[in-house]
């Protein structure tokens, strides 16, 4: 509301203001004369301001005022704000996206599917699909009641978008494997590892990882092979093992169980700095000489 208030002109304000005022003291006849101004103002956003400000305002032929003169903006807030407006008239001004920024067109439509009872969401949800980002429809699959989910993430797959693919997987009834094939597809080593991280309780990653390989991307191998469980973790570490990176390499001999420590630490004596490398002999060589220590005390 304070954006509706802060496009009223000066007249406008001290109009409302009076009538606050006026309100207070209980002369019904001074509002009302208030109020006429306001209407044949042609005004919406004195209209809506008059309607939610001041208690027993003729809220029907205010709304008129913004059906005939409003915007999205104005559309949305008497909808959300004034009890027994005409929802459906009100949205249809929203679902026509009138108004000058598209974004905030298309928040306004996320925002009367979420907070004004009665809304269309069915047909709020077919605008997102139409001119909203990926993101905008994801937002609206996660956040909207009785939104139209696999219309929202089939236009993200037919948009061959993988951006969202992690998203989308979260939410119950996600087409795995459409998703799956998204980031195959058309997606990068990053978007791979972070639909795998979220989907390997309920499908196999393998091929998420094989991705990853092809790309020869050892940063995400290293992901891959610490936070993916049952991921080809030789595999990953031969992608490691060929880039020749000393600090992954020293992360991969770090975090991930069942690691060729010695050809990875030949990777790290050779390119890393010696920072590096005191952080291997600190952390990764006296790990692996306590383990030794203590596996004949666990289980000799």
């Amino acid at each position: 509301m304070h954006v509706i208030m802060q496009k009223l002109n000066p007249s406008e304000m001290e109009a409302l203001e009076d009538a606050r005022y006026i309100r207070f003291q209980s002369k019904d006849a001074d509002v009302q004369d208030l109020e006429r101004v306001v209407i044949n103002g042609k005004d919406a956003s004195a209209a809506l301001a008059f309607a939610v400000q001041i208690a027993d305002s003729d809220t029907k032929a205010l709304e008129k005022v913004i059906l005939q003169y409003g915007d999205a903006t104005s559309a949305y807030w008497f909808a959300r704000g004034v009890l027994g407006a005409n929802i459906k008239e009100l949205e249809k001004i929203v679902l026509s996206m009138k108004h000058d920024n598209l974004n905030t067109a298309l928040s306004l439509i996320h925002d009367f599917a979420l907070h004004v009872r009665g809304a269309d969401v069915l047909a709020l949800g077919q605008v997102i699909v139409e001119h909203g980002t990926s993101l905008d429809k994801f937002k609206f699959a996660a956040s909207i009641s009785g939104a139209d989910k696999h219309a929202l993430e089939e236009s993200c797959i037919q948009a061959n978008d993988p951006s969202v693919a992690h998203l989308f997987a979260q939410l119950e009834g996600a087409n795995i494997e459409a998703l799956k094939n998204l980031v195959i597809q058309h997606g990068t080593p990053l978007e791979a590892f972070q639909l795998a991280d979220k989907i390997q309780k309920q499908s196999d990653t393998s091929d998420l990882a094989k991705m990853i390989i092809e790309h020869d991307d050892d940063y995400h191998a290293y992901w891959f092979a610490t936070k993916v469980k049952d991921s080809n973790m030789k595999e990953l570490e031969q992608v490691v093992l060929g880039r020749c990176n000393a600090k992954n390499a020293y992360l991969f001999a770090r975090d991930v169980d069942g690691s060729d420590i010695e050809a990875l630490g030949r990777i790290v004596r050779e390119y890393g700095d010696d920072a590096l490398k005191r952080s291997w002999d600190n952390d990764v060589v006296k790990m692996r000489d306590l383990d030794e220590e203590l596996s004949p005390m666990m289980f000799g």
